[in-house]
């Protein structure tokens, strides 16, 4: 075989499928199989697609489920207040499971200061909060650095039932 330019010899270059024809010694593409190359190439990269895709699907739910839990969307706790009465101070995230649970059912609304004490035990002796009347320690705060705790806080009207509640953080 001839020559082309740069001294390479038109038998050493790879064909697969492409014909190359000289005309002033410069090659050019045969492009009557191109079609059948682009087919090929498609089906490759349609293959490669799909598996990045799952791929990157897969890390972004592996980061999501570190990132939740990490800052403290915990697995929810149905509320019982046994546990809840046994969970205090002791390092237990008990409290933090069950709060959401506990506030979204409104068992506290209108609950005496007696009721409270029966369902929840008496409240926690602290200097935080003084404008409320009852103050639960929850437990360190959810999230990357817990730094503060949460508390639930409890006021009362003046009929002497609950008016207020909240999560709070010092």
């Amino acid at each position: 075989m001839g020559e082309g330019a740069g001294g390479v010899k038109w038998g050493d270059w790879p064909t697969r499928g492409v014909r190359f024809v000289s005309s002033a010694n410069d090659p050019v593409a045969d492009i009557s199989n191109l079609g059948r190359l682009n087919t090929l190439a498609y089906t490759t990269s349609r293959s490669s697609r799909w598996g990045c895709l799952i791929a990157g699907v897969g890390v972004i739910l592996l980061v999501l489920a570190t990132y939740a839990f990490m800052t403290g969307y915990l697995p929810f706790k149905l509320f019982n207040s046994q546990q809840w009465k046994q969970a205090e101070r002791s390092g237990d995230d008990a409290r933090l499971r069950m709060i959401e649970p506990l506030m979204n059912s409104g068992r506290l609304d209108g609950l005496t200061r007696s009721e409270v004490v029966s369902l929840l035990g008496p409240p926690d002796d602290t200097n935080y909060f003084r404008d409320y009347d009852f103050v639960y320690w929850l437990g360190p705060e959810r999230g990357l650095l817990s730094l503060d705790s949460e508390w639930l806080v409890i006021r009362f009207g003046a009929s002497s039932v609950v008016s207020e509640y909240r999560v709070v953080s010092d």
